[in-house]
């Protein structure tokens, strides 16, 4: 039999597997708890033939419907193979990185080029889809890595070999980087060709980042110039100035006070009197708590500071 046949028999294989895991929660955990099988699917991914490695990773998306899938597909490190594979995918030409720590070899262009960011409404709920320039097979990789490393335990991720858990973390952080450099629209233009519309939305690339970077610690001091400037941006900003263009522009955040709070809030029977659906904010009442009644100013000085000195002197 030629290697061609064999490749259609196992892609063959891989679907049927897939399908089977869909058919009911029964046979997917039938499917699951069949090491042999679990870990076929897992070595499938690294075929050379492309077909066969397609169908395996959709074939891991269908187990890993049921708990009972994706602790299979965790326990035998499935996670390694595909971020290994995704890597590999995009070395084009490497570059050394300085991570603290340890120098770390990663690929110079092993970002996917983004073409734009498709907005869906799901339950008034708005999510952004991550459309790529890209061929389909290492979107699928990359979807497949993304929806393992955002399921797996503390535990589990910390199975990852470091060195390899690193490199995909520059790589995931570089796409985020491509992300915000696009607009959001709502259609995909029909003039762009090879567009792949994915799966992966912006919410599941930034889950999959703060999870690999939950272990990452600096090692070496930071310096306060370089605190200071990761703070008020890169450029010679003042605090004045970040306190009067960004903090005093930014919304205020008041939060819903606690029952304790709004039981010794002095606007509290207010509030209620005139049945206001939303509370006085507490920092009000805080705030009258602790000031002091005073006479009124007995002065033809308009000026508060000048009132003061005199009334010190």
């Amino acid at each position: 039999m030629e290697e061609e046949e064999k490749d259609v028999i196992r892609r063959v294989g891989l679907e049927i597997v897939g399908a089977a895991s869909l058919f009911s929660i029964e046979t997917n955990e039938q499917i699951a708890l069949d090491e042999d099988t679990v870990k076929g699917l897992i070595n499938a991914v690294e075929s050379h033939n492309r077909s066969v490695s397609m169908a395996a990773c959709n074939a891991i998306l269908d187990l890993f419907t049921t708990s009972i899938g994706r602790l299979k597909l965790l326990e035998f490190s499935a996670i390694n193979n595909l971020i290994a594979i995704e890597m590999n995918l995009f070395v084009e030409s490497d570059m050394n990185l300085n991570v603290p720590g340890e120098w770390i070899h990663v690929p110079k262009s092993s970002t996917p080029s983004i073409s734009l960011i498709i907005m869906e409404e799901v339950h008034d709920k708005t999510f952004f889809r991550i459309g790529f320039m890209e061929d389909e097979y290492p979107v699928l990789l990359l979807h497949v890595a993304i929806t393992l490393i955002n399921d797996c335990t503390v535990e589990q991720l910390r199975k990852v070999p470091r060195g390899l858990s690193r490199k995909f973390l520059l790589y995931l952080a570089m796409l985020w980087a491509e992300v915000h450099k696009h607009k959001l629209i709502e259609t995909v233009p029909e003039s762009e060709r090879f567009f792949c519309l994915s799966n992966i939305r912006t919410n599941h690339l930034a889950e999959s980042l703060f999870r690999l970077s939950m272990d990452e610690t600096f090692t070496t001091p930071s310096k306060f110039q370089e605190v200071k400037r990761s703070i008020f941006h890169l450029g010679h900003i003042s605090f004045e100035s970040f306190i009067v263009n960004h903090w005093e522009q930014s919304p205020l955040l008041i939060q819903r006070p606690s029952e304790d709070v709004l039981h010794d809030n002095v606007f509290s029977s207010f509030s209620q009197f005139l049945r206001s659906k939303e509370t006085v904010s507490s920092f009000l009442g805080f705030l009258l708590q602790n000031l002091t009644s005073a006479l009124p100013i007995n002065s033809d000085e308009l000026d508060i500071v000048g009132f003061l000195k005199e009334a010190r002197d």
